[in-house]
Formats: C-alpha cells, structure tokens, sequence
C-alpha cells in the first residue's frame, strides 16, 4: 500500500475529560497522519491540553459548532484524506490501514465508514451495524476489506449507518463539499448523502471505533433530531440539484418516514396541531398508511378527549 498522509479533525469544547482518550488512540495508528483539534470555545483546558501534545495543531474557534469546526479543519487541512473523530470518542486497534487500501483500490469510492461499539455507562451496547442493517441489503460488492455501494445515497436514506467518527473520505471531495453550517444536527446527514449521490461508499463491517454515549434530555433531543433531519430531506433537492429516479423515491420514503415520527412524538405529547401538521406532510411526501392511521388517531382522540396510551 503505498502510505499517504490522513488529516483527523476533532472538534472538541470542555472536553478535557475525554480528549486525551480520542488524541492518543490517533496517535498508537501507526501510519503518517495529521492531527488537527478545534477548540470551539471552550471554558475549560480543553485547548491546552490538546496543546501539551506536540503531534497536535490546535485550532480556536468561538462557538461554531461541530459542522463549522469540522470545515475550519477541512480547510486548514493538509492530508490526501481526511478522518473525523469526536472528543468523546476513541479509535481501535486497526483503524485506518484498511479505509486507505480501499480508497488507493478504487478511485470512484469517495468515503468510507466502519462498522462501531456503541458504549454507555461503561458498559457496551451494541455494534452500530446491527441497527443501523441497510449496509447489508443485497447489492453491495464485497472487498477483502468491506462492502462497496453503487446505491450508497439509498441505503443511507434506509438507514445512517455512517457515523461521523467512523469516516474516512478524500480530501478534495470535502474541500468542495464542506459541512452545511445552516444544520446543527443534521449537517453529516446532509454531506454523506450530498457525496453518495455522485460516488461510491464502502463500509468496514469490523467495528474501528467505540462510540460513548452520554444520554442528556433524550426526548426533547428526539425532537429536535427528527425536526432537522426533516429539513435536510425537505430542502436537499432543492439545495444540491437532480436526483436519479431511484435516488428520488428513496429520499421521499425517507421523508415520509421521518414526518410520521414527528407526527407520534407530538400526538404522544399531546400537540395535536403539530401532529396533523407532520402526518399530512407525510402523505404529500409519499401515501402510506401509518399517515393515514394516524390522522384517524388524531381526530379520535380530539373528538374523545383522551389522550394516547
């Protein structure tokens, strides 16, 4: 394998607790890489602890946000690919050869993503794949080292199962393609789909990163996920130009899907206007029976005054 330098960001504020972890899981790869953290405004040492590593260039920012760090890196970078790693989280042994061999095998594959643990309270969870199992719908080319996707922008409208901190991409692609600033949660959505519209994707089925998660508010955080999430999909077309047919339909049923989420977390709040609101939307996006269903449940529950189980 002919060895080239991988840019890693890591955007990181008040991450003192955990950046020491992701930086030298970078450093034990054992391959020419450059290290690059963003420290987003922190109030903590985050910045001069990441300074105390000589391998790493520190970057300040004022409260950009992980998107907006991630292009301040793009941008500063000086790699043929570029890598992500979030604060909280850690590579494993092996990342990083393997994603480098597929890029140099195939020159039309623009990203690519592992396989991950999930950990929680110490404990593991689960491997990201095994929620996330649209990477093993028939179609997929197998490689010694993963699977490569003519139909990567359908699959991940199945399911995202690339997670940011798994990624390994081309660095020109991301230069060209930087991390839409108008999201705040769903700007890695966006860009994956953006790349995986025009290039090939492959996915690493070995897990090569632990994800840890730190659960906050997680109801409100659903809502404000799936409420990003559908304005990604909302505005995409509009946004990035022509799709496939294939591409169209997947989108849509993506859409569809996460209005009449929406449409339950508001019925279950009891904001019912909200609720119609997102099961019509469903339907313009795509007839289908869970917006129709669930319109009915609506207006039962408003004629009757109860509220959902």
């Amino acid at each position: 394998m002919r060895v080239a330098k991988t840019t890693v960001i890591i955007p990181a504020r008040n991450a003192t607790e955990t950046l020491s972890r992701a930086i030298e899981s970078v450093l034990k790869v054992n391959l020419p890489t450059e290290l690059i953290v963003i420290d987003d405004g922190s109030t903590d040492e985050t910045g001069a602890l990441a300074s105390s590593y000589k391998e790493v260039q520190v970057i300040r920012t004022s409260g950009i946000g992980a998107g907006g760090a991630r292009n301040i890196g793009i941008k500063a970078s000086q790699g043929e690919y570029i890598a992500f790693l979030d604060a909280d989280d850690e590579w494993l042994e092996g990342k990083l050869r393997p994603e480098l061999e597929i890029m140099q095998r195939y020159s039309d594959v623009g990203l690519i993503c592992t396989n991950f643990e999930k950990w929680r309270n110490n404990q593991f969870i689960i491997n990201g794949f095994d929620q996330h199992t649209s990477v093993y719908l028939p179609g997929g080319e197998r490689d010694s080292e993963g699977l490569i996707f003519r139909d990567g922008f359908e699959r991940i409208c199945t399911s995202l199962f690339v997670a940011t901190p798994t990624v390994v991409g081309r660095a020109e692609l991301f230069r060209e393609n930087l991390f839409d600033e108008q999201f705040r949660i769903g700007e890695d959505l966006d860009l994956w789909l953006r790349i995986s519209r025009r290039y090939r994707i492959a996915a690493i089925e070995r897990p090569l990163v632990r994800t840890y998660d730190y659960p906050d508010s997680l109801g409100s955080a659903l809502d404000a996920v799936l409420l990003e999430t559908e304005q990604v999909l909302a505005t995409f077309r509009q946004r990035v130009g022509k799709l496939t047919t294939s591409q169209q339909r997947a989108l849509m049923k993506k859409l569809r899907i996460v209005r009449c989420a929406r449409a339950y977390q508001a019925r279950q709040q009891g904001r019912y206007g909200n609720a119609l609101s997102c099961y019509l939307g469903s339907l313009a996006a795509n007839l289908n029976k869970t917006a129709a269903i669930g319109l009915v449940k609506v207006f039962v529950e408003l004629f009757l005054g109860r509220r959902p189980n």
